[in-house]
């Protein structure tokens, strides 16, 4: 009888142990396991397309935690890479509708001069423009390493008062009367240590900016000075 009921207690503590761990398993391991399989399953919709989700992370200490972690870096960098693209892509097609248009309007312009030294200045407009469009497509197709190249892209001394006077001009073909352009490049030559494509893209987004709330007949006034 004795042995009964050392037998009973054993069966019942190791019963009870069973329990234990199944409990520890399952809030320990199996719990947080499954959120990671729900947070994986919520990154991609439907059409598996990212669509803003993440992993929430893990405040535990653990190999899970860890794990945890982990896949939420990767996914933010991940969403800010592919946010990344989907603005560059919008970039670049906003970057070359400008060449476009001055080659289109230099094009319909230069068939109706007689003055041989306008035609050569729309031609060498034509060229600069095509020379871009060809230097932007460039970046396009080394998009993987563009990060890179614009961290270490060298600097070169670029005149201020020479790289508004062709930008000013291309927007003055493009726009024709709707709008004048006033340019003062101030006294002397103005250099930078930059990139002459990085500033032309910065100087064409302020006019384009200035002209969405320009009504017809208005002045925009480009002037470029020295302070300090």
């Amino acid at each position: 009888e004795w042995l009964g009921w050392c037998i009973g207690l054993y069966l019942i503590a190791s019963l009870v142990v069973a329990v234990l761990i199944s409990i520890f398993f399952s809030t320990s391991i199996v719990r947080p396991l499954r959120q990671l399989r729900i947070d994986a399953r919520a990154v991609l919709d439907r059409r598996g397309r990212l669509h803003g989700a993440h992993f929430k992370g893990s405040r535990r200490l653990d190999e899970i935690g860890e794990l945890s972690r982990a896949l939420e870096r990767i996914m933010r960098r991940l969403d800010a890479h592919v946010g990344y693209i989907e603005t560059f892509a919008g970039d670049v097609v906003h970057e070359l509708k400008n060449p476009l248009a001055s080659i289109r309007n230099a094009n319909e312009m230069i068939a109706d001069v007689g003055d041989p030294a306008d035609r050569r200045r729309f031609v060498r407009v034509i060229e600069q423009e095509v020379a871009r469009m060809e230097r932007l497509l460039s970046g396009v197709r080394e998009i993987t390493v563009i990060d890179a190249r614009l961290a270490t892209e060298p600097p070169e001394e670029v005149d201020l008062g020479i790289l508004l006077t062709k930008i000013v001009e291309g927007f003055r073909l493009r726009e024709g009367e709707r709008v004048r352009f006033l340019l003062d490049t101030g006294e002397g030559p103005l250099t930078v240590d930059a990139t002459e494509d990085r500033l032309t893209q910065v100087f064409e987004n302020l006019l384009d900016n200035a002209l969405t709330f320009s009504p017809p007949g208005a002045t925009i006034v480009v002037s470029v000075c020295a302070e300090n």
